[in-house]
């Protein structure tokens, strides 16, 4: 098998550094914007915004707090303990009834 040995061509750090900080201050200038538009939106619609980015989060994977949430909503502390249901428990509750009356 041959082995094609071509040159790259030669870039300037320069030119790299130009070009890198470019792409950052072009994502400054739009982080910006969407800070400038989100501090004019009324609280609610803040709030909306902060649940839709949350799902956008939990829908890529990437989220810290779907994780904790997730892990916390499945502790079940009393799944396999017996339950112990009284023989009376459908039956009716006459005091209750008079208590509710008074």
């Amino acid at each position: 098998m041959e082995s094609v040995s071509g040159s790259l061509p030669k870039v300037s750090l320069a030119k790299i550094e130009r070009v890198l900080s470019s792409r950052i201050n072009e994502e400054m200038i739009t982080l910006e914007m969407a800070i400038a538009k989100i501090q004019k939106l009324p609280l609610e619609q803040r709030n909306e915004l902060i649940k839709f980015i949350e799902f956008l989060e939990f829908k890529a994977g990437n989220s810290e707090t779907n994780s904790q949430q997730i892990s916390t909503t499945k502790n079940y502390p009393l799944r396999g303990k017996p339950i112990t249901i009284a023989s009376d428990f459908d039956e009716p509750m006459p005091e209750l009834w008079e208590a509710l009356a008074e």
